[in-house]
């Protein structure tokens, strides 16, 4: 399966949130991708058999686990770099554009509060 830059950084920012959290109910996991369910189980249906997380228990009714966490290697794997680097590093490279993108991508993270958004989605301050 071919992953763009938007859902690797969603898969990475799923990994972080679990690895921040230590775990996710259905209803924050809801919370966290503003109702879109689809987008999560895309994402679940990604991470769940790489042995990344741990899906326990399902609602009747619901696809969605009731409980989501972290495995040792999911947290392996995004202290490496994540979904992101081996997206980034499979894109063709321009001298130096790649370099300055990165550098400006770098400084805009830093500037947003997006880590301080999912903790609270996550119920985690």
């Amino acid at each position: 399966m071919q992953l763009n830059g938007y859902e690797c950084g969603m898969l990475d920012a799923l990994l972080e949130t679990l690895s921040a959290t230590g775990c996710l109910t259905a209803a924050q996991l809801t919370e966290l991708f503003d109702g879109d369910n689809e987008q999560a189980l895309f994402l679940l249906d990604i991470l769940t058999p790489e042995k990344f997380i741990l899906e326990i228990g399902y609602a009747q009714g619901s696809q969605l686990p009731l409980l989501l966490s972290l495995e040792n290697k999911g947290r392996r794997f995004l202290e490496n770099g994540g979904f992101t680097a081996i997206y980034e590093r499979e894109q063709p490279k321009a001298p130096g554009t790649w370099e300055r993108i990165s550098a400006a991508a770098k400084r805009m993270f830093k500037q947003t509060k997006t880590p301080l958004v999912l903790q609270a989605a996550c119920g985690k301050n």
